[in-house]
C-alpha cells in the first residue's frame, strides 16, 4: 500500500488512490503515469499492478509476522496467476489493479482486478511461501 499513502485504514484502498510517503513510491506513481502516457500517445495497452507483498525470504516472513499485515500478502502462485491474466488481458488501454492473495479484498479494492482480469486469489497466508515458515 505504500502507492496509495493513506493512514485511513477503514476502507480499502482505491487505485484511483495515489498519496505517496516516500521516494520509493513516488517512482511507483511516476512509473504509472509513464504507463498512462504511453498508452494514450502510442496506443498501447497497459495494465499497471500494485502488487501486494510477496515476502521472499524467512527474514521477511519474519518480519509479516511481528507487522501481522497477512492481508498485504502474495503468493508467488497468485501473482504469477494475476500477472499473466494482466498479460493477456483484452480491450484495455490504461488500468491500474491491486493483486493480493485471500484476504487483500480487506486492505485494497480488488474489484477492478476481479472485473478486469476475472481474478480470484486461491492462496493465503502463509500459503505458498517457497520455505517452511519461520519460528519468530
Amino acid at each position: 500500500m505504500v502507492v496509495s499513502g493513506r493512514t485511513d485504514r477503514e476502507r480499502p484502498a482505491r487505485v484511483d488512490e495515489r498519496w505517496p510517503n516516500n521516494h520509493y513510491a513516488l517512482t511507483k506513481v511516476w512509473a504509472e503515469q509513464m504507463g498512462e502516457l504511453y498508452a494514450r500517445s502510442f496506443g498501447m495497452s497497459v495494465v499497471a499492478v500494485r502488487l501486494g507483498w510477496m515476502v521472499r525470504n524467512p527474514d521477511e516472513a519474519r518480519l509479516m509476522l511481528t507487522l501481522k499485515i497477512f492481508d498485504c500478502y502474495i503468493s508467488r502462485a497468485d501473482g504469477a496467476r494475476g500477472l499473466a491474466a494482466a498479460l493477456e488481458a483484452e480491450g484495455v488501454t490504461f488500468e491500474i489493479i491491486y493483486l493480493a492473495s485471500r484476504g487483500g479484498d480487506r486492505v485494497f479494492d480488488m474489484e477492478p482486478t476481479r472485473r478486469l482480469l476475472g481474478y480470484e486469489a486461491r492462496e493465503r497466508w502463509p500459503e505458498g511461501l517457497p520455505f517452511p515458515l519461520p519460528n519468530g
